[in-house]
């Protein structure tokens, strides 16, 4: 007979996961089942193809992917990598016959699972299909499979399922892949925001004299910080599902959203692995317990072109796989990751890899207009705001010379590294200002604790900028530099090389020295007018808020005061509330736009 299962591991026992099929059970399991979630020929078809791909009965895992004819070239790519990196059990769910007929010419160790459903509203472009997989995965697990779960702009670099060492820790109902590119955004890091300097009047009541808001202002006792925990996005393109009821109950939770609402699926897929049960909305809660992978690991392609690619330390690792979830040139990007590791073996030309930009496109030297290769997303550059800025505190750029790759070699460690930090202010006339990194209170409260750890005197002194359209100018010591500003980065390459250089504003985004309630004088004013007109607004879609007219403001969490922000233009209002500001720019009539004085984070406020 069959050795018996082997003793749950004591991770895994103290997780208290519920598996659908235990581990004493016939695999795969279910194979009558006829549900309309099971797809055509019911759970049986989906055994029968656990069966031809010989997935271990121990185990019970397997490598899934879903596909269409839209994108074969690319599924060929995905393929090759999955059957060089030795994966032995690897199944593609083929929306259609034309991709059943590709896998089963091309798909090697890969076999091809045929599952015709259609997305709502019927599209077959990348995001239509992807929000399928939730649905298209029940049937596998209810059979027992243990699965992961892969778009196919990933390269497979070495086996995710070997056991020594074990890349996967299968202690959890799902072990998701991350967007983020350090341990703070990849596992999550503690943000505070700090209380308005000045006094506020949150309450609805201005102040009314200047004696009375000194008194204020001498009595008052600074509140504590507002503190929330912070992490990027779990990425919906790959994850490690056990077959448990917590993720089945998840699988078809994810399923139904994407048949009724008007969601991403990976913003849906983040929500319902935090979400609690609510059952004011009806919300039963997924209840998964959850692990994120190793961005090291199991990489995204902001890490690996960023990082991985301008670390010498970094040379040697293999990842388990690159998912070229960041960047528009996808299959490209591919090519050139499967050729260095596959073709060459590692041991291919680094150039061809960091020709790549860690935006968009390649990487351009100095002159055509911006930074790097990054096409969008530009942000028209104004000297004098620049300046102002500057005045509020500085950008922080991060790896500058010469901190060249032989120098990070000889002080590869975090203390080596800090002296690439430097703190660069824009001064009128074309002038900067390169300093240390200050311990400034709000940045050091927001900031990831990695990034708390920075210091060192700058490595470079003195310099000049200026503004040639939407190009930032910058010399920086004896380099050169050509940047774009993105919201609060700036993207810069170096012109001697084309080494990408990064920097973020670290001040206050809003000069809220002027701020103050609305006042009858400036109630008829066209923007004043414009939302204080509208009913309510909803803040991101969600939330009610409602301007009155006195300079009154309500929402969900707190009263609070608004008024127009005259030096940004007729079209910004400022909002307080809960002791944070936020500077908003009036788009239209149904429109604003909102950015928090603190971080920079932006959301939409709209009508209703």
């Amino acid at each position: 007979g069959r050795p018996p299962p082997p003793a749950a591991s004591p991770a895994e026992a103290a997780m208290r996961l519920d598996p659908l099929v235990q581990a004493e059970e016939i695999f795969p399991a279910n194979c009558d089942g006829r549900d309309e979630e099971d797809g055509p020929g019911g759970l049986a078809a989906v055994c029968e193809t656990v069966r031809r791909s010989g997935v271990d009965e121990r185990a019970r895992e397997v490598l899934i992917a879903i596909s269409n004819r839209n994108i074969l070239s690319m599924l060929s790519l995905y393929m090759e990598g999955v059957r060089r990196a030795g994966v032995r059990h690897s199944v593609v769910v083929t929306l259609d016959a034309a991709t059943t007929k590709h896998v089963q010419q091309h798909g090697g160790v890969t076999l091809a699972h045929e599952h015709v459903l259609r997305a709502k509203g019927g599209g077959t472009d990348g995001h239509s299909t992807s929000g399928l997989k939730f649905r298209l995965l029940v049937p596998w697990l209810k059979v027992g499979c243990n699965v992961l779960l892969s778009d196919v702009d990933v390269v497979y670099l070495r086996d995710p399922f070997q056991s020594s060492p074990p890349l996967l820790h299968r202690d959890s109902d799902v072990e998701a892949m991350t967007d983020g590119w350090s341990d703070e955004t990849a596992y999550g890091w503690h943000m505070a925001l700090l209380a308005a300097s000045e006094p506020s009047a949150d309450d609805g009541e201005a102040l009314r004299t200047p004696q009375q808001a000194a008194d204020a202002a001498a009595a008052a006792q600074p509140p504590p910080p507002r503190r929330m925990l912070r992490f990027w996005a779990r990425n919906s393109g790959q994850f490690y599902v056990r077959s448990t009821s917590a993720t089945l109950r998840m699988m078809r939770t994810l399923a139904r959203r994407m048949a009724s609402e008007q969601v991403w699926d990976q913003s849906a897929y983040s929500q319902e692995g935090l979400w609690p049960a609510l059952g004011l909305k009806g919300r039963v809660g997924s209840r998964v317990s959850l692990r994120v992978l190793s961005y090291a690991c199991f990489c995204n392609t902001k890490w690996f072109f960023r990082h991985l690619l301008n670390e010498p330390t970094w040379r040697h690792h293999r990842p388990v796989s690159v998912h070229t979830n960041y960047h528009p040139e996808k299959q490209q990007r591919m090519q050139a990751i499967f050729n260095h590791y596959h073709v060459a073996e590692g041991k291919g030309d680094w150039a061809a890899l960091r020709r790549w930009s860690g935006t968009e496109g390649s990487r351009r030297a100095c002159g055509g207009g911006g930074g790097g290769g990054f096409r969008g997303g530009r942000e028209q550059l104004l000297p004098d705001e620049m300046v102002e800025l500057s005045s509020r505190g500085p950008w922080l750029f991060h790896n500058l010379p010469p901190r060249t790759p032989a120098q990070l070699l000889a002080a590869p460690d975090a203390a080596g590294r800090a002296g690439a930090f430097a703190a660069v202010r824009f001064l009128p006339g074309g002038g900067v200002a390169v300093g240390s990194v200050e311990e400034e209170p709000r940045a050091l409260a927001a900031a990831p604790a990695g990034v708390r750890a920075r210091g060192g005197a700058p490595l470079v002194h003195g310099g000049s900028w200026s503004v040639e359209g939407q190009a930032l100018r910058l010399r920086l010591g004896e380099e050169d530099y050509t940047a774009f500003r993105r919201g609060r980065a700036l993207i810069c390459a170096r012109c001697s090389d084309g080494v990408e250089v990064f920097a973020r504003y670290e001040g206050l985004a809003c000069n809220t020295s002027g701020w103050h309630r609305l006042r009858p004088s400036e109630a008829q004013s066209g923007v004043a007018t414009t939302v204080a007109g509208a009913k309510a607004w909803r803040w991101q879609g969600r939330h009610d808020f409602t301007f009155h007219a006195d300079g009154r403001l309500d929402t969900p969490w707190h009263k609070g005061v608004w008024g127009v922000a005259p030096e940004r233009g007729e079209r910004f209002i400022f909002a307080r509330f809960a002791n944070i500001d936020h500077l908003l720019h009036v788009a239209d009539k149904s429109r604003i736009e909102s950015t928090r004085c603190e971080d920079g984070d932006k959301v939409t406020v709209s009508r209703w």
